[in-house]
């Protein structure tokens, strides 16, 4: 009997290890497809490359705060239950998208606050799952698996979304049919929709959490103490991040004057460069510490905004792209390895909701600041501003490799 249940067992992680990497996969197809084509969206829209920056880090606020702001009602359910509810946000918002398209440019006169306002229900649904999700996924893979399983979906996750990605830009430059732009974009995001509502399934398959969402303020701030030499760094550095980060979309379509195709290009670079480090990183996990994975990654990615302004063709805009994809997916993995092997089990949803409780409000406001300079000080010149970041992205990340995130588990 003993035997018959460990196979059982086994059977039953598997299973759930297959339908996990699924929903990464499907996930990421409405990343490719969807999510980096927001900005873009709003452009055709009419916003402005000011608003769009705004509108790529200002919904964020919402999604920051929300998990303390709720956390009474999130307490009501298992850590599976509400990635399900969030999941479900997230398909109702892209529905309103297509919907938005529908109902035309007499109706968006000012397109960007139906924009704000979806795309900050959109990120809520995201960020509030990501604590239950990590809880929910540490109940179901063993640790010993941590490595191969986070490998493989990151790898899935980046094949997924230059797939989605690759469509998009395909369906928005060579239009066949001689459908309007509008009405392209429309039907990408009921594809983008449908996406979603599989991942939903996938996650519904999955065997049910035991845990409740547990985000408790006091252990919060206990983790975030302990965490200062990470923390007080990190929030420095993200907030120079999104001096340039917000405005690359609006800068190559308007300013650059890139069309969807050159687009779909430079921005498929990035997970280009992100797959091959995914690999490569496969290789050398037992070489590499989760900390010296994220900070050489975010070293070799901090300075290279600088470089927007003398790239100038496709190519070496794209080769710019494909660099930073291997720094950052060297700082994706390191950040996930942190938190899953060096965070302990009952801290996880706190980790997680501090990260992001000091990520995306730092990001905003890294954003506004930009946004401001922009407009009052450099005047809409954005070379001078990606070069600027640059430097100052690189200044507050050396700091960095004293600031380590988790500690070691016995």
């Amino acid at each position: 009997m003993k035997q018959i249940s460990t196979e059982l067992f086994s059977t039953q992680q598997k299973k759930t290890y297959r339908l996990s990497l699924c929903e990464a996969f499907f996930t990421s197809l409405t990343v490719g497809l969807g999510e980096t084509y927001f900005i873009a969206y709003a452009l055709h829209l009419g916003v402005s490359v000011l608003e769009s920056g705004l509108l790529a880090s200002l919904p964020l606020i919402f999604a920051g705060v929300s998990p303390f702001f709720f956390r009474k009602i999130f307490h009501r359910f298992l850590n599976s239950n509400w990635v399900l509810i969030a999941c479900a946000i997230q398909c109702v918002s892209l529905a309103a998208l297509a919907v938005l398209g529908i109902l035309g440019e007499s109706f968006l006169r000012q397109p960007f606050y139906p924009l704000l306002i979806i795309y900050s229900v959109y990120w809520f649904g995201n960020f509030s799952a990501l604590p239950s999700w990590n809880k929910w996924i540490h109940e179901l893979i063993p640790n010993q698996k941590s490595d191969q399983y986070f490998s493989q979906r990151t790898r899935l996750v980046q094949i997924g979304v230059i797939l989605g990605l690759f469509l998009g830009g395909m369906a928005l430059h060579f239009d066949i049919f001689n459908f309007s732009v509008s009405f392209l974009f429309i039907i990408l995001f009921l594809i983008t929709y449908h996406f979603k509502f599989i991942s939903f399934y996938l996650f519904f398959k999955q065997p049910a959490s035991h845990t409740y969402y547990d985000l408790n303020w006091d252990k919060a701030r206990k983790f975030l103490k302990k965490q200062k030499a990470f923390f007080s760094v990190y929030s420095l550095f993200n907030f120079s991040l999104y001096l340039s980060a917000p405005f690359i979309s609006g800068y190559l379509l308007t300013v650059r004057g890139l069309d969807y195709k050159d687009y779909m290009w430079v921005m498929a670079s990035i997970f280009g460069g992100k797959i091959l480090t995914t690999m490569l990183l496969e290789r050398m996990r037992k070489q590499w510490t989760p900390h010296q994975m994220y900070f050489w990654g975010g070293l070799l990615a901090a300075p290279l905004p600088a470089l927007w302004p003398v790239c100038e063709s496709v190519l070496t805009l794209s080769l710019l792209q494909f660099v930073s994809g291997i720094g950052w997916a060297a700082w994706d993995v390191g950040i996930a390895l942190s938190i899953f092997k060096k965070i302990n089990p009952h801290e996880k949803i706190e980790a997680v909701t501090i990260y992001n409780m000091i990520g995306l409000p730092t990001q905003v406001l890294g954003t506004i600041f930009a946004a401001c300079l922009l407009k009052y000080y450099y005047i809409d010149d954005y070379a001078k501003m990606f070069v600027v970041a640059g430097v100052i992205r690189l200044i507050l990340f050396v700091p960095m490799y004293s600031g380590k995130l988790g500690e070691e588990l016995t």
